[in-house]
C-alpha cells in the first residue's frame, strides 16, 4: 500500500511537470488591440474676431398724415397698401366755403386791378393826386393778399403725399369729421430701409460711412440681404460704451419690412498665431475642460486647457498646450490615462481662417 501511495504521488508529479512544459511553449496572450483615434497637431493659425450684431429695420422715412385744418372728408383717392408719389392727393375735404371765398377774392382783384388802371391814367394827366394813386396802389396789393390767403385755403382741403412711398391702413373714413391733431394715414418709405444697431469700442474701425455689411433676418433665414454704412454717431453711449451706427440696406422688391430685428455679421479684426483646436477635440469633466494628448509613444494623457472664442467648429485655446502638441479629435470616448493609441491623422481643415464670435 505504501507503494502504491509513492508510486502515485510520483505520477501526479511528472503529469504536473508535463502540464507545465507544455504551457512554458505557447505564446503569451497580448490583450486587446490599442483603440484607433484620429489626431491632430496644434498649428498657430490667423483667428478673425466677428461679432453677431442685432439691430432693427426702420423705414427711412416714415409720417402719419394729418389735415392741417379741421373738416369732413368728402373722398378718400387711395388704395391701402398703394405706391403713392410726392405730392399725391390722398384725402378730400369739403370745400364749398373755401371755393366760394376764393371766387370772392379772385373778384376783388380784379376789381381794384381796374381801379389801380383808372387811377394810374389819372395821375398821369395830374387828375388825381399822388395819395390817391397810393390808396389804388394798396387795395390792389391787399386784393392779391387775401386772393393768396383763399387759394391757400382751398389747398388746405387737399391732403397730398409727403414723399414716394406706401401708404399703410386709412384711419377714417369718408364723412368723418376731423381735427388737426387726428391721424389719418401712415405713409412709408421702404424702397430703402435703414438698420440701426450698436458697434462694440473693439469695432470702432469699422464705424465709417460707405463700409459695406450684410445682413439676415428670421423670416428667410438662407438669404444675405447686403447694404452700407450711413451714418455714425459722434460719440460712444456713455452707459454701455457702444456706438450706433445706421445702414442702408436697398429694398427694391420689398422683401423686408420695417419693424423687423435682423442680425449684422461685423468683423472685428484678426489675431495672429493663434492656438486652436476641433470643438471635438475638448472634453467637458466634471474636474475642468480638457483634451487628450498623444507622445512620441503613442501613449494619452489629458491636458487641462482654458477655451477662448469659437467658430465653426474652431476653439480657441488659450492656456494649456503648445505648437506642435498632438490631440485626439475623434475617439475621446475610447480613452484612459497611459494608454497606447493607434493615431490616425484627421483630413485637414478647410483653409479659410475661422472667425471668432464677440
Amino acid at each position: 500500500m505504501r507503494l502504491h501511495r509513492h508510486a502515485a504521488a510520483a505520477v501526479s508529479g511528472l503529469l504536473l511537470a508535463l502540464a507545465g512544459c507544455s504551457r512554458s511553449g505557447e505564446t503569451a496572450p497580448t490583450g486587446p488591440p490599442p483603440p484607433v483615434v484620429e489626431v491632430a497637431a496644434v498649428v498657430p493659425r490667423t483667428l478673425v474676431d466677428e461679432a453677431a450684431l442685432l439691430g432693427q429695420l426702420n423705414a427711412v422715412q416714415q409720417v402719419a398724415v394729418r389735415s392741417e385744418v379741421p373738416g369732413i372728408i368728402a373722398a378718400i383717392e387711395f388704395d391701402e397698401g398703394q405706391a403713392v408719389r410726392l405730392g399725391q392727393v390722398l384725402f378730400r375735404l369739403r370745400d364749398d366755403e373755401q371755393v366760394a371765398r376764393l371766387h370772392e377774392a379772385e373778384t376783388a382783384v380784379r376789381l381794384a386791378a381796374a381801379n389801380h388802371r383808372r387811377i394810374q391814367d389819372l395821375s398821369r394827366d395830374g387828375i388825381v393826386a399822388p395819395s390817391q394813386l397810393d390808396d389804388a396802389t394798396a387795395q390792389f396789393e391787399a386784393a392779391r393778399a387775401r386772393l393768396e390767403v383763399a387759394r391757400v385755403a382751398v389747398d388746405r382741403t387737399r391732403i397730398t403725399a409727403p414723399f414716394d412711398g406706401y401708404v399703410g391702413h386709412r384711419m377714417v373714413s369718408v364723412g368723418a369729421r376731423i381735427e388737426p391733431e387726428n391721424d389719418l394715414v401712415t405713409v412709408e418709405s421702404i424702397a430703402d430701409l435703414e438698420l440701426a444697431f450698436q458697434l462694440p469700442e473693439l469695432a470702432l474701425p469699422l464705424a465709417r460711412v460707405g463700409v459695406p455689411v450684410d445682413i439676415r433676418v428670421a423670416p428667410y433665414p438662407d438669404r444675405v440681404f447686403s447694404g452700407a454704412i450711413s451714418f455714425v454717431a459722434p460719440s460712444l453711449n456713455p452707459q454701455n460704451r457702444r456706438l450706433l451706427v445706421k445702414a442702408r440696406i436697398p429694398n427694391a422688391d420689398l422683401t423686408l419690412r420695417p419693424g423687423l430685428f435682423a442680425t449684422v455679421e461685423a468683423r472685428l479684426g484678426a489675431r495672429e498665431n493663434v492656438l486652436a483646436v476641433p470643438d471635438s477635440a475638448v472634453v467637458y469633466g466634471s474636474n475642468g475642460t480638457f483634451v487628450w494628448k498623444v507622445d512620441a509613444a503613442q501613449k494619452v494623457a489629458p491636458a487641462d486647457v482654458a477655451l477662448g472664442a469659437r467658430r465653426d467648429g474652431i476653439v480657441e485655446v488659450t492656456r494649456g498646450l503648445q505648437a506642435g502638441d498632438v490631440v485626439v479629435v475623434a475617439g475621446t470616448n475610447k480613452l484612459a490615462p497611459g494608454i497606447a493609441v493607434e493615431a490616425v491623422t484627421a483630413a485637414p481643415e478647410p483653409t479659410a481662417s475661422p472667425g471668432a464670435r464677440s
